[in-house]
């Protein structure tokens, strides 16, 4: 594998070229099927994701809602996949999905008849290469779904897989409304210091 600063002036530019035509469509699909206004709102500032030579790294967007929290973070998945089609030449997956929808998925497994089990949601975001998780705190955590989202965030954070969050809460704030500490420790931990509060 290649470094970003060892490639050609001609590979950077094929590679350019792949990224532009190949994954940046498939990006703006998943991200407009997440949420059509930000896909929107993202595409008219293409200037916000050039290939840029640094990663970014797990991090969580704290503040006021309408910030502009989840516009950043997405910027810097583009960044991040731009990054890793130069140098690995390949694409890497990412899931994007808001607090509430994911706890809605795991409140579905539940339900008789259910073609899904909640160990497959838990290994989908579990082992996606980089998990967006938008809106965290939006809604009331139960004793199961708390349990389910530690599962998720503890086994990210040891096997160093990047997730970026997004919250109007501070991670004291996380910690009090729920009553427990342990997994905004754990969150503030994997950002390791990449704690923007907006």
């Amino acid at each position: 594998m290649k470094e970003l600063t060892q490639l050609t002036t001609k590979e950077r530019q094929k590679q350019a070229r792949i990224f532009n035509e190949k994954v940046l469509p498939g990006i703006f699909t998943q991200l407009t099927n997440f949420n059509p206004k930000l896909a929107r709102e993202i595409k008219a500032h293409s200037e916000w994701y050039p290939f840029k030579e640094v990663v970014p790294e797990s991090q969580i967007h704290c503040g006021d809602a309408s910030t502009g929290k989840t516009t950043k973070v997405m910027a810097a998945v583009i960044n991040w996949a731009s990054l890793r089609c130069l140098t690995l030449q390949r694409v890497l997956s990412f899931e994007i999905i808001g607090f509430a929808s994911l706890l809605q998925e795991i409140r579905n497994t539940f339900k008789s008849g259910s073609e899904v089990t909640t160990q497959q949601v838990i290994d989908k975001y579990k082992n996606v290469p980089l998990l967006v998780l938008d809106d965290i705190g939006t809604c009331d955590v139960r004793d199961w779904s708390y349990s389910v989202l530690y599962m998720i965030i503890d086994y990210r954070w040891g096997h160093e897989k990047r997730t970026f969050y997004t919250s109007n809460y501070t991670l004291d704030q996380l910690a009090e409304m729920w009553g427990d500490d342990r997994l905004p420790r754990r969150i503030g931990d994997m950002c390791n210091g990449n704690i923007f509060e907006v």
